[in-house]
């Protein structure tokens, strides 16, 4: 398994749809989303860009990229959201299971990955060469990683309530890409508080 659901909160079961809505969910998602429509290539949009999204959980990346067009597929673990998946959005593609266990034919012109590597359990170097084998040339993976040395991360380790598998330094991710032939365009950091907002 690529993680056990039950480690990512050490306090209880992790709602999904609360944090989401939540002020800092919000924040991160736009966050996220602006950057990922900002760093998503040349590519027009059309039902012919596949887009994979590993460890799409509810929807909150891949529902906005599907509105704009694109052919989205969301990878997914947790059999409780691809419930909630199936149930709300069926016109989203699901592909269930382990994203580094799963034998798949399908290639993608973009890959995305937020919120999911870091707790994974499968060493980066396998993680980027499995994203190599179903990426399309010319493709692009954009991702999220939490650097150990954040500001963020060192909040979360002095709470001792999140559980994290795999935290690289910016240096090393982006040696791992370079062995397979990744460029790095753009990377940016995400600031670890909430601005006030309101929401009504």
């Amino acid at each position: 398994m690529a993680y056990n659901v039950s480690d990512y909160w050490k306090k209880g079961y992790w709602n999904w749809s609360k944090v989401y809505k939540s002020n800092y969910g919000k924040y991160h998602t736009n966050f996220c989303l602006k950057f990922i429509f900002e760093n998503i290539g040349c590519h027009t949009v059309n039902k012919n860009i596949k887009v994979l999204d590993i460890g799409g959980g509810m929807g909150r990346f891949a529902i906005p990229l599907a509105q704009k067009g694109y052919d989205v597929t969301i990878n997914e673990i947790d059999a409780e959201l691809i419930a909630f998946l199936k149930k709300e959005h069926p016109e989203i593609k699901i592909m269930e299971g382990d994203f580094n266990e799963l034998k798949n034919q399908e290639r993608y012109d973009i890959i995305i990955c937020f919120g999911t590597i870091k707790y994974m359990e499968h060493p980066i170097d396998r993680v980027f060469s499995n994203m190599q084998s179903c990426l399309k040339k010319p493709g692009r993976i954009i991702f999220e990683m939490v650097n150990p040395s954040s500001f963020r991360k060192n909040i979360r380790n002095q709470a001792k309530y999140v559980t994290y598998s795999s935290e690289y330094p910016p240096e090393r991710v982006k040696a791992e890409l370079m062995k397979y032939n990744f460029k790095n365009i753009k990377m940016r950091g995400f600031a670890a508080l909430t601005p006030p907002m309101r929401y009504d």
